[in-house]
């Protein structure tokens, strides 16, 4: 049930738990002020995911160091 919900009729039952493994992005105050225009948003979304591609290959990195008996200090890994 970790992560779902079961759907009967109209109602939703279970619970939900959020895997937080990527970055959901930067609200700014700029948000709430203006108008953004797509290339703007296009290029917020292009570098959130581009922050979650890198967290995400540096945890492969550090996994693999790790199951391989490697240093755990990652200031010298790369």
């Amino acid at each position: 049930m970790n992560g779902t919900f079961y759907h009967t009729g109209l109602h939703k039952t279970g619970f939900y738990q959020a895997a937080h493994t990527t970055f959901g992005g930067k609200i700014r105050f700029s948000d709430f002020n203006r108008k953004i225009t797509m290339s703007e948003m296009a290029d917020r979304i292009r570098s959130d995911q581009s922050f979650d591609e890198q967290c995400r290959k540096n945890t492969e990195k550090k996994q693999y160091r790790e199951a391989n008996g490697h240093e755990h200090n990652a200031a010298y890994a790369d």
